[in-house]
C-alpha cells in the first residue's frame, strides 16, 4: 500500500533557461564580453 506521507513534498519554482545557461564554463564570446570587448557571429552556408 502506497501512503502519502511515504513522499517528499516538493516546491519547484520556474525560472526562464537562456541558451548561455546550459553551458557551465566560459565561452571565448563570454570572455571577450567581460573584457570589454564586442563579439559577432558570421555563418556561412553555401547556396
Amino acid at each position: 500500500m502506497v501512503r502519502s506521507s511515504d513522499f517528499v513534498k516538493l516546491q519547484f519554482h520556474l525560472l526562464p533557461v537562456y541558451p548561455h545557461d546550459f553551458l557551465k564554463v566560459n565561452t571565448l564570446f563570454e570572455v571577450v564580453r567581460a573584457a570589454g570587448g564586442y563579439t559577432a557571429w558570421s555563418d556561412k552556408h553555401p547556396s
